[in-house]
């Protein structure tokens, strides 16, 4: 009878001894999967921030009235990340790159047109001065 008790503990305690490995297993992998969990949405939240300041650089550049399509595309852009803690599947991973590239190519867009009407107001204020020249002359 003793015997048996002993085989009956022996047998609990090696159950026992499985449930907690197999938890410790479990308990692992939700740890792994909470860290990765988080990194991604550090990654997401610093490419919002990015973005937002991508966005911010736009509208000061173009202007909400000038542009609306680029208004729109910002808008939309901030829209998409808008929600850190959300899992994005490849596909709205996608659709965030190629909004960033958008915009990128809209900026530059942008920053060549600023410099093309920054050289005609200088040359435009050259004849200017010119013109006034002759006229006291």
């Amino acid at each position: 009878m003793k015997q048996m008790h002993q085989k009956e503990l022996e047998d609990k305690e090696e159950e026992l001894e499985d449930v907690h490995k197999s938890s410790q297993r479990r308990l692992r992998q939700l740890e792994m999967q909470l860290e990765q969990e988080y990194e991604e949405k550090q990654m997401v939240i610093h490419e919002k921030h990015d973005l937002e300041g991508l966005i911010a650089t736009l509208c000061d550049q173009a202007g909400s009235e000038e542009d609306p399509a680029l208004l729109a595309d910002a808008q939309l852009l901030l829209s998409t990340v808008d929600n850190p803690g959300q899992n994005f599947s490849n596909g709205s991973r996608e659709n965030i790159e190629r909004l960033h590239c958008q915009v990128d190519e809209q900026l530059s867009m942008l920053q060549h047109e600023k410099v093309d009407l920054l050289k005609r107001l200088e040359e435009d204020q050259e004849d200017l001065n010119e013109l006034m020249k002759s006229t006291k002359l």
